[in-house]
């Protein structure tokens, strides 16, 4: 099978994440993959001292299969060794852990990521935080986020099959 990458792209709240999620959970029925990956960014030790933050872990977690077999992918983007059908949910919070590295290197391993996926002929749902949709922050921090968010966005879009944009729950086609 060819490779199929595919974003779903939203602001807080927008259902990007169930949508995401239901599409993954079709594809998969068709592929038959046997080994499924779920790519985490955001990690619990994250949110020890945050009850909101855990509540919002907590129901991600309890909407996967507990076959599912998550990778860490706080710091590094990284395939394990085997499998072929992966959901990752979210670049935003791996974008934001990155601000103090280089935007070049971020961007490269970024890149690298995508190209082994495709290399690999993965099925991929990607779920992208939408941070731009408003005006320019007065926060320094913020700014370099959204930049640097929008920059990864751009570059995942680029390189996905589809695009779907979620606005209260309802997913639009893109691309």
């Amino acid at each position: 099978m060819a490779a199929k990458l595919i974003a779903y792209l939203g602001g807080i709240r927008s259902g990007k994440s169930v949508l995401a999620e239901g599409r993954f959970k079709s594809l998969l029925a068709r592929r038959r993959e046997k080994t499924v990956h779920y790519l985490a960014t955001l990690d619990g030790s994250m949110a020890v001292s945050d009850p909101e933050l855990r509540k919002r872990i907590d129901l991600h977690q309890a909407r996967r299969s507990s076959a599912w077999r998550v990778v860490e992918c706080t710091d590094r983007l990284q395939l394990p060794e085997k499998g072929r059908a992966f959901l990752m949910d979210g670049l935003g919070p791996w974008v934001a852990r990155g601000l103090g590295r280089s935007e070049a290197g971020l961007l490269k391993e970024l890149e690298t990521f995508l190209a082994a996926l495709k290399k690999r002929d993965a099925l991929a749902v990607l779920v992208l935080d939408e941070a731009g949709q408003g005006g320019i922050s007065a926060n320094r921090l913020q700014r370099l986020f959204c930049d640097l968010n929008g920059r990864a966005n751009q570059l995942v879009c680029g390189a996905c099959d589809e695009i779907w944009v979620a606005n209260a729950g309802i997913a639009t086609r893109i691309k």
